[in-house]
C-alpha cells in the first residue's frame, strides 16, 4: 500500500541532497505547529520540532493537526479506515469510517461509511446519522445532504428544514440566497426554502454583498440582483462574482480582466487567465502560457515562468515547472525548487509533499519529517 496518498477537499532555498531534503535558507513565514505528522517506513505518527515522536508511528495514514484534533487511518483487511485523535494521541471513535473529513464547520464534520455520509462533531459523537448519498458541510447552521437522489438542507438536528427536490447543483447560503437547481435549470431560495430567483438559468455564482449574482443563459454570462432583474448583460464567456473591492473577474472574447458593478472595465482584457486580488495584493496572471504575478497596481512581480502556480497561503505560494511542484516566497526567490512528483499548500506550519512515490510533511523552514 503507498501511504498518505494527497487528499483534495485549498524564503529559503532547499535541495535535494540524497534521499532527504535540506534547508540553505530559512522561509520568511514563522508559523511553527506542535505536532507534525512524522512517516517512519510506511507507518505514520506524531513527533515534536525536534523530531521525537510523541504519538507512534503505528497509523497508515496521518494529516496535520487542525483545532487540536488530527485525521488518522489504519489499514484494515486492506482497506484504509478513519478516525480522528487528539494531540495526546487519544483516538475519539472507533476506526471504522470510510473517510473523515478532516475540519469542522459549526462544530461538525462529515462521515462517510458504505457510501452513506452523516456528521459527528468533536468528540466522535455521530449527531446525524450515515443515512445520505452525499453532504456538504454545515455553514451558518444548515447543511445541503442529499436523499432519493434530490438535494435538500437540514439542521443540526436532523430536521429537514427545506425539503429533498433539488438537483446536483447547489450552493451555500450567501447574503441568505443559496443558488438551487430544478431540472437542470438553476436559480436561487431564501432560507425558507421559497424560490426567489426564477430557475431558468444553465449556472450561477452566490450573490455578492452588493446583491450582484452571476448567471449563465444561453451559453454566456451576465450579473443580475435578488429579484433577477438582469443588471450587466449576458455578454461574457465566464465569470466569478464581485469581490470585497466590489469588482469582478470575467472573461470576454477568450481573454480575462476586471469590471466593476457599473459594467465599466477596470483592468484590460488582455490576460489567457486572472487570479482575484488577495490579501496579499498579489493577483495570478496568464501570459503565453506561463503564470506569473502582479501587484494590486498590475506592475509584474514575479516573472511569468510558472507552468503551475497557486495563490500565497502563509507567504508561500506552490509552483510547477514541466511535471514537478514546488514553493517561492513573496519576493520570487525559490522556497522549494520543483522537485516534488505533487504537494499542497501550507496550512498551519505545515505541508504535504510527494517525492519519489512517498509522502511526507515539510515545514515553512523546509525542514522534512520523514524516515525512509
Amino acid at each position: 500500500m503507498e501511504n498518505n496518498e494527497l487528499i483534495k477537499y485549498e524564503g529559503g532555498l532547499i535541495k535535494r541532497v540524497g534521499n532527504a531534503i535540506s534547508v540553505t535558507n530559512k522561509l520568511l513565514a514563522t508559523i511553527e505547529p506542535q505536532l507534525i505528522p512524522y512517516r517512519k517506513g510506511d507507518k505514520w505518527g506524531f513527533c515534536n520540532r525536534n523530531r521525537e515522536i510523541v504519538i507512534t508511528c503505528k497509523y497508515d495514514y496521518a494529516n496535520s493537526f487542525i483545532d487540536d484534533i488530527a485525521l488518522v487511518g489504519i489499514a484494515i483487511d486492506s482497506k484504509l479506515k478513519f478516525g480522528l485523535i487528539d494531540v495526546k494521541g487519544k483516538e475519539l471513535f472507533p476506526f471504522t469510517n470510510d473517510f473523515v473529513f478532516p475540519e469542522f464547520y459549526d462544530g461538525l464534520t462529515i462521515i462517510e461509511n458504505d457510501n452513506k455520509y452523516g456528521f459527528v462533531d468533536k468528540k466522535g459523537n455521530i449527531v446525524i446519522p450515515c443515512e445520505y448519498e452525499n453532504a456538504r458541510s454545515f455553514y451558518d447552521n444548515l447543511a445541503c445532504v442529499k436523499k432519493n437522489n434530490k438535494w435538500g438542507y437540514i439542521d443540526k438536528n436532523n430536521r429537514i428544514i427545506i425539503p429533498f427536490k433539488f438537483g446536483d447543483n447547489q450552493g451555500y447560503f450567501v447574503n441568505d440566497l443559496s443558488y438551487v437547481s430544478i431540472d437542470k435549470k438553476v436559480g436561487f431560495i431564501n432560507k425558507s426554502g421559497e424560490e426567489i430567483v426564477e430557475c431558468k438559468y444553465e449556472n450561477a455564482t452566490e450573490f455578492s454583498p452588493i446583491g450582484l449574482a452571476g448567471v449563465k443563459i444561453n451559453g454566456k454570462w451576465g450579473f443580475i440582483d435578488k429579484f433577477g432583474k438582469t443588471v450587466i448583460p449576458f455578454i461574457y464567456d465566464h465569470v466569478y462574482f464581485f469581490n470585497a473591492s466590489n469588482i469582478a473577474r470575467v472573461c470576454y472574447n477568450g481573454k480575462w480582466g476586471f469590471i466593476d458593478s457599473e459594467n465599466n472595465t477596470i483592468i484590460p482584457f488582455n490576460y489567457e487567465f486572472l487570479g482575484d486580488f488577495k490579501k496579499e495584493g498579489y493577483i495570478r496572471i496568464k501570459i503565453n502560457g506561463k503564470l506569473g504575478f502582479v501587484d494590486k497596481y498590475f506592475k509584474l512581480i514575479i516573472p511569468c515562468v510558472y507552468d503551475g502556480l497557486d495563490d500565497f497561503t502563509e507567504n508561500i505560494a506552490r509552483t510547477k515547472i514541466a511535471d514537478k511542484w514546488g514553493y517561492i516566497h513573496k519576493n520570487g526567490t525559490v522556497a522549494a525548487p520543483c522537485i516534488f512528483e505533487s504537494n499542497e499548500n501550507f496550512k498551519n506550519g505545515l505541508a504535504q509533499v510527494k517525492i519519489n512515490g512517498k509522502s511526507g510533511f515539510i515545514d515553512v523552514n523546509g525542514e522534512q519529517y520523514w524516515e525512509d
